[in-house]
């Protein structure tokens, strides 16, 4: 850049129709919005212009931002965007797909003998790929059929900060200390969609009617992205596995025993019932002794 009286920078984004930019309560700045040049916080001094898909963030002249136009110059750009109705979802398994995508490309100053201004040229578009996946869930009852009306919460991380997901129409829409409830079908099913590769912890909060609740199951979403190596703009592949109790699994199964059944694991109604037998026994023991001292005496 010293070469220049002038260097235009030029950062170009467009999202998929997957991903909507996140703004903040003045509906006009992207939330997150951070650029940082040579690790400084610039942001102030970039012009950001946000129509439709496409994000535009540049700067006349880059020289007046850095110290020393000789040496070589990072810029970090960072938003907050998140994952829509639209977004391509990816089930477990293999030859998936990650279907949204971002494409951005750099303008810049590249001539400096043009009227001292310079001329700009472009690079080629880059894409990134951006997953999102399926965790998928089933309700059964002890003999294997499809059990509707349990309700759920998916968890992720743990206390005193964990969080719960918020669920609309099978989706993950945020985050936050209380989540949404949702709710097995017919066919025992309550898949969740929009999830991040990660931990998480499935909660049943309720069990249907004359059923016993399960347990509370961790599982892990795993995803391993071969990006394409011939051309930068296909879906970039991405296999996704799902391991339930560190076992890999296709989906996950909960099963609910009847009310009439113990609890698998034990719990308080075991737990009672020995308590009260033990009683019994020492009451049994109490009459024994007495009544036998007053056959003695």
């Amino acid at each position: 850049m010293d070469k220049y009286n002038t260097y235009k920078f030029q950062f170009n984004d467009t999202i998929s129709t997957g991903v909507d930019f996140v703004f903040n309560s003045d509906l006009k700045t992207l939330k997150g919005l951070s650029i940082k040049v040579n690790n400084v916080d610039k942001t102030n001094d970039f012009s950001t212009v946000v129509e439709g898909k496409n994000l535009t963030i540049s700067v006349d002249n880059l020289k007046y931002l850095v110290t020393n136009a000789a040496e070589e110059t990072t810029i970090v750009v960072t938003y907050t965007a998140k994952l829509n109705a639209d977004a391509v979802v990816t089930n477990v398994g293999a030859d998936g797909t990650l279907g949204n995508n971002n494409k951005v490309n750099l303008v810049y100053s590249n001539n400096p003998n043009a009227d001292g201004e310079g001329e700009t040229g472009k690079t080629p578009d880059e894409t990134v790929f951006v997953g999102t996946y399926k965790l998928p869930n089933n309700k059964v009852d002890q003999d294997k059929k499809p059990l509707a009306g349990a309700k759920f919460k998916l968890q992720r991380g743990t206390e005193p900060n964990a969080e719960f997901a918020v669920i609309e129409n099978g989706k993950v829409t945020g985050w936050n200390r209380t989540g949404t409830e949702f709710t097995s079908n017919e066919d025992g099913d309550f898949s969740v969609s929009g999830l991040d590769a990660g931990t998480y912890v499935l909660i049943e909060t309720e069990a249907p009617a004359g059923y016993n609740k399960a347990e509370p199951t961790t599982v892990v979403l795993t995803a391993d992205h071969t990006p394409s190596t011939t051309n930068k703009t296909d879906n970039s592949k991405v296999n996704v596995t799902l391991k339930v109790k560190d076992e890999t699994a296709s989906n996950q199964t909960f099963v609910n025993n009847k009310g009439g059944s113990l609890p698998e694991t034990g719990g308080m109604g075991t737990t009672l019932i020995y308590g009260a037998g033990a009683l019994m026994a020492a009451g049994a023991a109490v009459v024994y002794v007495t009544n036998k001292r007053t056959r003695k005496d």
